[in-house]
């Protein structure tokens, strides 16, 4: 990791937040006001869409627990300080050590002539079925086996030369093709999921399971906006917000003690920092709803 100094290391003054370019110093300071990646790189001078990548950065990792470990004390198994440790975990865990959306080359991406190309397994199952057509042998010497397998059959009974269409060589590591005459350079869409095994203390967190219905199955996630909330709220960066519905007052129906009352409750209220807006007169009392917002830095 490179210091203020410019030179590789890990720690400066036994703190990983030291070590850091000021930069990556300042993006943490800003990540730790409201816990938001995003805006963090937008006010460190980053671009937005890297958000996510700094905060994968060991060096990042390990000072943003440094600091932590600093607000809020050493990690323990037990009481409020678990909760909070959890809660943090969930919150910067990165969603996509669980399943991830890659965009693979189609099969004719990078096909011979633009045709269809074969994996190398794939290649030789072809090939090995075609010999057992040429040799007058059965089918059935060949399992598992599907409509290429059998095509590729006929063809070597009928003492035809076998189809290799685009070759083979397909992988999906690959990028697509621009110049693809298929898909014109969009690949196909592939969901990738991670194994469970592997993942990060983060992850683990953020990880709740798999719902399984027929065939289908569904990654359970623990809410990372709901972390963040309370979060916010318990380091102090957020602010209950009321928004109150009042009726309409008509003064021609109150009395001169009731008009004084109500003016002075409008007044008290408008001092807070609650949100109102008045309704039509309505016999049914009316309930007040919270929700969260971010205090104005």
């Amino acid at each position: 990791m490179a210091g203020r100094s410019g030179k590789r290391q890990e720690v400066v003054d036994g703190s990983y937040y030291l070590a850091l370019p000021p930069r990556q110093q300042l993006f943490i300071d800003e990540y730790l006001k409201d816990l938001n990646a995003f805006q963090a790189a937008r006010r460190s001078g980053y671009n937005p869409n890297v958000a996510y990548e700094l905060l994968k950065l060991n060096p990042i990792q390990l000072a943003l627990r440094e600091l932590r470990d600093r607000i809020a004390g050493e990690r323990s198994t037990e009481g409020g300080q678990y909760v909070l440790n959890k809660l943090w975990d969930i919150e910067t865990a990165d969603p996509r050590e669980l399943i991830e959306i890659w965009k693979v080359p189609c099969r004719y991406c990078h096909g011979q002539g633009g045709q269809y190309q074969f994996t190398r397994t794939e290649m030789h199952r072809l090939v090995k079925a075609h010999e057992l057509g040429l040799n007058d042998k059965p089918i059935e010497a060949l399992w598992p086996r599907a409509a290429p397998e059998a095509a590729a059959w006929a063809a070597g009974k009928a003492g035809m030369a076998l189809d290799t269409q685009g070759g083979e060589g397909y992988v999906i590591t690959r990028p697509p093709n621009p110049a693809c005459t298929e898909c014109g350079g969009d690949g196909v869409m592939l969901q990738h999921i991670h194994d469970t095994r592997k993942l990060s203390p983060q992850a683990q967190s953020l990880y709740r399971g798999v719902k399984v219905t027929g065939n289908k199955f569904e990654l359970v996630l623990a809410d990372q906006a709901q972390a963040r909330d309370q979060l916010a709220k318990h380091y102090g960066v957020a602010t209950e917000r009321k928004r109150v519905l009042v009726r309409h007052l008509n003064p021609d129906e109150l009395s001169d003690e009731e008009l004084v009352q109500s003016l002075s409750e409008l007044e008290a209220l408008a001092a807070t920092d609650a949100d109102y807006e008045e309704v039509a007169a309505d016999p049914k009392p009316v309930k007040a709803k919270t929700k969260l917002v971010a205090r104005p830095q």
